[in-house]
């Protein structure tokens, strides 16, 4: 989830930036529980962020983030309203509102909550209306949500009123719709349409592309499909498909796309890249240690003498295939 390219397609464009609070301390945000469920990462990384905003400042259209103590009391209140709709029904689940709920977004009235359910551990995010307890899916994830609105507000399609609401308008998102159609056929599960699709943006990559194949590496349906969107990333080049590589190496949940973001990282020779391949030695998956040692060979102007230790202190403890990723990175980069 990149927040921090969230933080930057926010400035100078929405006054919420000069209302948003500071973001809460991780180890507090592990000891909240929601109807007995801990908050999953996505939930605890959006927090940390920034807990709500002061005034009235909308994020998305109709919504404006809450902080977290009175994210929690709306989602005690509204399962409290939906216990009592249940029982006066005869009813034994709830109506309207679920265990393990919790808002991340609400209307000025309160009336609509963007939510998501603590119960997982990557939640999608509901659109609940006080009126229809039939909940609609806004967006896959946390981490679909986050690059939707960077998308809405860097193409011009959001905008901020004098009053800090909200406006509008498709029109303005000029090539970036042309893109976003194009890029809807990732999300097919057939082969052969897919691979047409990927060869269509191949001919088209443009900075434009990065929000919606970073969306796809998270949401696509086929494996294939979200590590290819990682190797078009990388063909992209410059800042924010750099930084969008950073972030998949970090949080993406599948191993080969960890691993193909590490293994494209190595033309990016820069200090940002150097610090992410080093963070990725502590990877879970080895393959994605392994691929990461080897992109780190590739970093020659970028690499430091803390690099160095990093990389020694892992081949210590490594397992043999890491280890000798890390031989061979170390040779590399002392000749």
């Amino acid at each position: 989830m990149d927040t921090d390219r969230l933080d930057e397609a926010l400035q100078g464009r929405s006054p919420l930036t000069n209302s948003l609070r500071p973001g809460r301390d991780r180890g507090g945000l592990v000891a909240v529980r929601v109807d007995g469920y801990g908050l999953p990462e996505p939930v605890v990384e959006w927090f940390a962020w920034h807990d709500g905003a002061d005034g009235a400042d909308e994020l998305v259209p109709g919504g404006r983030p809450l902080a977290l103590d009175h994210a929690v009391a709306i989602a005690a209140a509204r399962r409290g309203a939906a216990d009592r709709v249940a029982r006066d029904a005869g009813i034994d689940a709830p109506i309207g509102w679920q265990d393990g709920w919790l808002p991340l977004l609400t209307s000025q009235q309160e009336e609509r909550c963007w939510v998501v359910d603590c119960g997982r551990a990557d939640p999608s995010v509901l659109l609940v209306d006080v009126e229809d307890p039939d909940p609609a899916t806004a967006h896959e994830s946390v981490a679909a949500m986050v690059e939707a609105i960077i998308v809405a507000w860097t193409s011009g399609e959001w905008t901020a009123r004098d009053d800090g609401r909200i406006r509008v308008d498709p029109d303005q998102r000029g090539e970036q719709a042309v893109d976003s159609t194009l890029l809807d056929g990732l999300y097919a599960t057939d082969e052969d349409e897919v691979y047409d699709t990927t060869l269509a943006i191949e001919a088209k990559l443009n900075p434009g592309l990065v929000s919606g194949l970073r969306r796809a590496v998270v949401e696509a349906p086929l494996p294939w499909t979200r590590t290819r969107a990682v190797e078009l990333l990388a063909r992209i080049g410059g800042r924010d498909a750099e930084a969008a590589l950073h972030d998949v190496l970090a949080t993406a949940p599948d191993t080969g796309v960890r691993e193909t973001a590490a293994a494209f990282l190595d033309p990016y020779d820069t200090p940002a890249t150097a610090d992410a391949l080093v963070g990725a030695l502590d990877d879970p998956a080895s393959a994605v240690r392994a691929k990461a040692a080897y992109s780190l060979a590739g970093m020659a102007s970028s690499i430091t003498a803390v690099h160095l230790e990093a990389l020694e202190a892992h081949r210590a403890s490594a397992d043999p295939e890491v280890a000798k990723a890390i031989d061979y990175t170390l040779g590399a980069l002392r000749r």
